[in-house]
């Protein structure tokens, strides 16, 4: 708890500092809650101050009624089953897709109040493959290449005012390498082996950081906005229409 604590100081402090957005503290149930008003560019910032950022996705969705919505960052694998029957000497092996990626449930509501309420619950599922060895008895061993699958899920309901930025963390993963060269037979005796051979260990820290912005849609004036911003992003997004804009 102590080190969730000290990273969301980090964070906060250095939106604090940086351009495109002012944070601002204020009690809620008797706790210190911090909330960030302005644009996405000073979280964006701070992630690169911390470490190597990519950015998976930038959906954009506007919904009418109360619903969930789904996002999805997946590539599509596939997982070996197999089944006999009877004296069957070659299994039948058939493959079943199933998803690998990051997933994303957004759920929003508005109270009377006018401030927004989000059910999100994302997950991480990670796929690796594994082989597992079946005995056949006389026949001898059969090989399958299976995949093992590690998911990494939170759930969380927030409320927020119109126009904030909601960050939502703690889906963390690290992973270890160790990797060892050296001359054949010699680099494994005890004692001098270390001599004749190289050993590197690479630790790698990886968080998947959620940045939401909610807008309320309360007059024509705001779904025009929202428009015209959603046609800049999609200008951006073709080059030759970027340049059919360069020319006029």
């Amino acid at each position: 708890m102590e080190q969730i604590r000290w990273v969301a100081r980090r964070w906060f402090c250095s939106w604090r500092h940086g351009a495109g957005g002012v944070v601002e503290r204020f009690g809620h149930a008797g706790r210190r809650c911090y909330r960030y008003r302005g644009g996405v560019g000073g979280c964006r910032a701070t992630g690169n101050e911390r470490g190597h950022r990519n950015d998976y996705s930038r959906p954009r969705l506007l919904r009418l009624k109360v619903g969930t919505d789904d996002f999805f960052v997946t590539g599509i694998s596939t997982n070996t089953t197999t089944s006999a029957s009877g004296n069957v000497v070659t299994p039948n092996i058939t493959l079943q897709p199933f998803f690998s990626g990051i997933a994303l449930d957004v759920t929003p509501q508005i109270d009377d109040e006018g401030n927004i309420i989000l059910h999100v619950h994302p997950s991480v599922s990670v796929v690796e493959e594994k082989t597992k060895n079946v005995n056949l008895g006389d026949l001898g061993t059969f090989t399958l290449p299976l995949a093992s699958s590690s998911i990494n899920e939170t759930d969380s309901i927030v409320r927020v005012q119109d126009g904030s930025i909601v960050a939502i963390g703690g889906l963390m993963s690290q992973e270890q390498n160790t990797s060892r060269y050296g001359l054949p037979g010699i680099s494994g005796l005890p004692g001098v082996g270390a001599l004749f051979g190289q050993k590197s260990v690479s630790n790698k820290k990886r968080e998947l950081v959620i940045l939401m912005r909610s807008t309320v849609i309360r007059d024509e004036n705001s779904w025009r906005n929202a428009s015209a911003e959603v046609q800049d992003r999609l200008q951006g997004l073709d080059p030759r229409q970027q340049r059919k804009l360069e020319w006029q």
